[in-house]
């Protein structure tokens, strides 16, 4: 039953997500706050974490989550705006952002340490690639591209 209503908020947040790129080209602010919350739902059930530990870990998931999506977001703009032009400047613009977000994550451990083991931590991450890599798929699969590229 709980595998069948995962399927079920997952399914609904790709129709939104599929929806609002077909009618604005990009995600907005709400898709991103479903997006978040479905992700959040995802990792605290997984860890099984106490009602204290899940308040203090949204917190900072929270913050985390943020900063990951501003340098993501302003990486792609980049890459979308430039991809006809310099491929040093694109390269170099994702070289930076990704040590950005080793940073990032660098830092945030150290936070998350305080509530999370470090095998919770690694689940996280994990679970973080999982879901937006099964999002991604999906999006393409409805939008009938390859998934070679």
């Amino acid at each position: 039953m709980k595998k069948i209503i995962c399927t079920l908020v997952f399914s609904v947040v790709l129709f939104s997500f599929s929806s609002l790129q077909a009618q604005k080209g990009k995600p907005t602010h709400r898709l991103y706050e479903q997006f978040y919350e479905f992700q959040i739902k995802q990792i605290t059930e997984r860890l099984a974490l106490s009602h204290d530990k899940e308040e203090k870990f949204k917190e900072i998931y929270r913050k985390y989550t943020d900063e990951i999506r501003e340098i993501r977001m302003n990486g792609r703009h980049f890459r979308l705006a430039e991809m006809n032009a310099d491929f040093d400047k694109v390269l170099a613009t994702y070289f930076e952002n990704a040590k950005k977000m080793i940073t990032i994550k660098e830092r945030y451990y150290e936070q998350f340490r305080t509530i999370l083991s470090p095998k919770e931590i690694w689940w996280m991450y994990k679970m973080e690639e999982d879901v937006a890599d099964k999002i991604k798929n999906r999006v393409k699969e409805i939008r009938g591209e390859s998934k070679m590229f």
